[in-house]
């Protein structure tokens, strides 16, 4: 689970199509396939009457290729789910910034983002913190003290200035998923690995696939 930016980019030369492998940043092995998208992009000039405002969401799942755990590195397994309330403590680990802290500022909040073109993307539903993020961190899962799932970051200005965070809420009811497995639960076996590449020998200095 991912931001829709992250794993299917609209800033992509080519947009990414479903069932495209999906790669971790800054590695050329691919860790999965992507899967679906929920993103509902509403990009109106600026200045549109805010009555014509509309729901967008910013997350898109892969499907695994490789080993994965259901634990989030430095955080641990999650306990289930909720929803942000003003002063709920929340952290997340960031690809770039690391374990980061803080707590929840803001609820139902509606954010201008900037779509490109002299455009904006008018969204709902968001959540602001305090732990701040940073490039790099979109997508990192937000969690309350005790592992409950609050939602992924999406967006921020920087450490120091308010972060802000999809709903957890809204992602498991469009994609009808939870966050935690039941207990008791017998563990989902891993898929198997790519493929290797089929093995070569040499015709008059070529290669040549056997």
């Amino acid at each position: 689970l991912s931001n829709q930016h992250v794993l299917y980019p609209t800033s992509a030369t080519v947009r990414p199509k479903i069932g495209d492998l999906v790669y971790q940043v800054g590695d050329s092995n691919p860790i999965g396939k992507l899967y679906k998208t929920i993103a509902e992009p509403n990009p109106w000039p600026a200045g549109t009457k805010t009555s014509q405002v509309g729901i967008y969401h910013d997350s898109a799942l892969a499907q695994p290729l490789v080993e994965v755990s259901d634990e989030v590195n430095g955080i641990g397994k999650i306990t289930g789910m909720t929803d942000p309330v003003v002063g709920m403590n929340i952290r997340y680990n960031g690809e770039r910034s690391g374990l980061r802290k803080g707590k929840i500022t803001g609820i139902n909040v509606t954010y201008n983002n900037d779509a490109g073109g002299g455009k904006i993307s008018i969204v709902k539903n968001v959540f602001t913190h305090s732990a701040g993020s940073d490039h790099g961190d979109s997508g990192s899962l937000i969690v309350t003290d005790d592992n409950k799932a609050v939602g992924l970051v999406y967006s921020g200005s920087g450490i120091g200035a308010d972060g802000k965070g999809c709903l957890a809420s809204v992602i498991a009811a469009k994609y009808g998923i939870s966050f935690a497995k039941p207990s008791g639960t017998t563990p989902t076996p891993s898929p198997s690995p790519i493929p290797a590449p089929a093995p070569t020998t040499t015709v008059n200095g070529l290669p040549s696939f056997v």
